[in-house]
């Protein structure tokens, strides 16, 4: 049976079964289900039945812990996951395995099967991560640092997150590629400005400036735009003739120049 038979004759079992381990799915026409391991509820465990796209017969189940306000503003809960990887019959990290729904009584073999391993292995799995203090250990994230008031650590992976950022936007803004880069290129500045809106109320919780955060700014697109030069400039060495590389370390150059004139100021 495809997804949509599926989805009409067996979702309310699996439903059922999923629910019986602590697993709920709403706000949502797929199966996708989530758990709430802590008192925090923005700490959910993520279990999604990944069906296959071209409408064949089976499925893969991927698992993730998930904090909620990480999830992007435009997306509703749990569409913005991103999956850490598979479920198998022998719980987490065995690699990708496919159930398969031909049949009825196949695909209610898969069901018991899944809710098996869930129960089981993957519960144990999941475990690791039964805290949001847990996950921040085990998933280094500067939006679950800020959250838990955790400001220090915070910024130092904010930073990470802007040069990053950065050294993307250098990519976006000087491409001459007949590539999709348009299509993208909002969404990265989107992403970009909302970063630095981030990493700001953080570094002004550790009692610096408005001033002293512009300086910071300056100073971290700097950093990245030398460190990305001498990696272009190495390129354009082992390719000279490459009109894109002179047109990055020349960017570069100047864009480096006007920030060395801001932070002299």
């Amino acid at each position: 049976m495809n997804y949509q038979e599926f989805k009409k004759q067996l979702m309310p079992e699996l439903d059922k079964k999923m629910a019986e381990i602590g697993f709920i799915r709403k706000k949502t026409s797929t199966p996708t289900y989530w758990k709430f391991p802590n008192e925090d509820e923005r700490l959910a465990w993520v279990v999604c039945l990944n069906f296959s796209h071209r409408g064949n017969p089976l499925f893969d189940v991927l698992i993730t812990p998930y904090w909620i306000p990480c999830q992007h503003k435009d997306e509703p809960f749990p569409r913005g996951v991103g999956y850490l990887g598979h479920l198998s019959p022998e719980g987490f990290g065995h690699g990708q395995h496919t159930w398969w729904t031909k049949t009825p009584e196949g695909a209610q073999k898969s069901i018991q099967e899944v809710v098996d391993a869930l129960s089981g292995p993957g519960l144990e799995w999941f475990q690791q991560y039964s805290t949001p203090e847990r996950l921040l250990k085990e998933i280094p994230s500067a939006k679950l640092a800020a959250d838990l008031g955790y400001y220090q650590q915070a910024s130092e992976l904010y930073r990470k997150k802007l040069k990053s950022s950065f050294a993307n936007l250098l990519i976006e803004k000087k491409t001459t590629h007949a590539t999709p880069y348009d299509s993208v290129r909002d969404w990265e500045k989107e992403r970009h400005e909302r970063i630095i809106e981030e990493y700001g109320e953080v570094f002004l919780k550790l009692g610096s400036s408005a001033t002293d955060y512009e300086r910071e700014l300056c100073l971290v697109e700097s950093e990245t735009l030398k460190e990305e030069k001498d990696k272009y400039q190495k390129d354009l060495e082992a390719d000279p003739r490459s009109r894109w590389y002179k047109s990055q370390v020349k960017y570069c150059e100047v864009r480096i120049d006007e920030l060395k004139q801001k932070l002299d100021e």
